[in-house]
């Protein structure tokens, strides 16, 4: 399966529900402490999207000395990536990829179904608190947690 990038190969408007999966995530998924059928299974009817500048953290993560973290984002690369849709998003400045994700699933709400998926706290917490549905890796239970219209 080929890397599909929407805004040039897709348009977002052909998806009514987008899953924007974070580098948190997708370095559990790799690592095989979470597990990607079971993501897939709690967002039916979702398209799971990558952002580009997500793609540009784990590269960064890769590029970072021989560290089993900098290994398990070079076979994300390579391998996890494949099985998820790539949005395109421009980045003009220096911005945190967590307020990226926000801003951009904020203004995708207006017109569809947007929810997060992390395993970060604050980036979780940031997202409930604008009203952006989670779903959030709970490390401790070892699963996935939906968290829906909290507010």
């Amino acid at each position: 399966m080929e890397i599909s990038r929407v805004g040039s190969s897709k348009r977002l408007e052909e998806f009514n529900c987008i899953a924007i999966v974070d580098t948190s995530v997708i370095l559990l998924i790799s690592a095989r402490e979470a597990h990607l059928d079971d993501m897939i299974d709690l967002i039916p009817g979702c398209a799971a999207v990558v952002l580009t500048p997500v793609i540009s953290e784990l590269q960064l993560i890769a590029r970072k000395g021989n560290s089993e973290k900098s290994h398990i984002a070079k076979w994300a690369l390579e391998n996890l990536l494949r099985l998820l849709n790539v949005v395109e998003v421009p980045v003009m400045e220096q911005r945190k990829v967590d307020d990226l994700i926000v801003e951009f699933a904020e203004e995708m709400k207006k017109a569809k179904r947007v929810l997060i998926v992390t395993a970060d706290t604050k980036l979780k917490n940031d997202a409930v608190r604008r009203g952006i549905n989670v779903l959030w890796y709970r490390k401790e239970k070892k699963g996935f947690e939906m968290l829906i219209d909290i507010i």
